[in-house]
């Protein structure tokens, strides 16, 4: 049997309120995998991400610099200061993605709680 309009959005948002509870859980932490390269003639490749915007790319470092985008030649000579490690695969760079945004957004409710407590305390002493 079909299902009418009414039927349908509410179906739509018991998948959204199923998804978002799926979301609230803790996952572990993830490291990354690759180490900046240990020679000066070599370049290592994989994944970074960006907390801030969500983003997950492919880079690329050497002892002296990094950037996001494909190794050497391609890329030309533009880069970052400094080597760094990254993720092996887009995969972990994801699952590190959730775990920084999981802990930055548990940061953010805690202070959140601490301002509740202090507004409960107040009201409670008046």
């Amino acid at each position: 049997m079909a299902m009418n309009k009414k039927e349908l959005a509410e179906l739509a948002d018991l998948k959204n309120s199923l998804r978002l509870a799926k979301a609230l859980r803790w996952t572990e932490p993830v490291a990354k995998d690759i180490p900046p390269p240990p020679t000066f003639d070599k370049e290592t490749s994989g994944f970074v991400f960006n907390a801030y915007s969500s983003n997950v790319s492919a880079a690329w470092s050497s002892t002296v610099s990094h950037g996001i985008g494909r190794p050497a030649p391609e890329r030309g000579y533009s880069g970052t200061q400094n080597s760094i490690s990254m993720f092996s695969t887009r995969l972990l760079a994801l699952r590190g993605l959730r775990s920084a945004v999981e802990y930055e957004a548990a940061q953010k409710l805690a202070r959140i709680d601490e301002q509740i407590e202090a507004e409960l305390k107040d009201e409670a002493s008046q």
